[in-house]
């Protein structure tokens, strides 16, 4: 059996039943995509943009992260299987990031969050805030940065943290 081949340009053009029809065999595709040499600003707005409704302008602008220039005139297959690879990708780096990162938060601090309005509104600016020490004028700069660099200052700290406050917490029990 011979899979009909199209463009980007042609797949978005085709009725809808044979769009659906086609995207059924290209998400089988799937490529080696390593997102982990992108900057922190990519590999940031993927994540973000990974957990909302997902149309065909957005993941062009995720693929374009990976395939520069005009997507339109590549093969469908190739558009689907990059996308495919870099979502593979970005949920590797996801549960990287929440086992090395993640916090529980305290009954107190639940309240707290709940209380301001939370922070999810706000998406990475936390972690770029804390990589810029709370100085905007570094956020472009550390943007520009590779991910995997990032990644090891912000793993660096939450386990210096970690280390503080359960030193703290042995002191005050020698200390009772």
């Amino acid at each position: 059996m011979q899979i009909e081949k199209y463009t980007v340009e042609q797949f978005l053009f085709l009725p809808e039943e044979k769009r659906n029809e086609m995207t059924a065999i290209y998400n089988l595709v799937t490529f080696d995509v390593d997102c982990k040499t992108w900057t922190f600003e990519a590999v940031k707005e993927t994540q973000y943009q990974l957990k909302r409704q997902l149309d065909y302008k957005t993941m062009i602008e995720i693929v374009n992260r990976q395939i520069k220039g005009s997507l339109f005139e590549i093969d469908a297959h190739v558009f689907f299987g990059t996308f495919n690879g870099i979502q593979k990708s970005i949920l590797e780096i996801t549960e990287i990031e929440n086992n090395a990162l993640g916090h529980t938060p305290t009954g107190d601090e639940m309240i707290a969050s709940e209380e301001v309005g939370g922070f999810e509104s706000f998406g990475y600016l936390p972690e770029l805030d804390r990589l810029a020490g709370g100085d905007v004028l570094k956020y472009d700069e550390i943007k520009k940065m590779k991910w995997a660099d990032c990644f090891a200052k912000l793993a660096y700290d939450s386990r210096q943290n970690r280390y503080q406050n359960k030193l703290m917490e042995l002191m005050r029990k020698k200390n009772d």
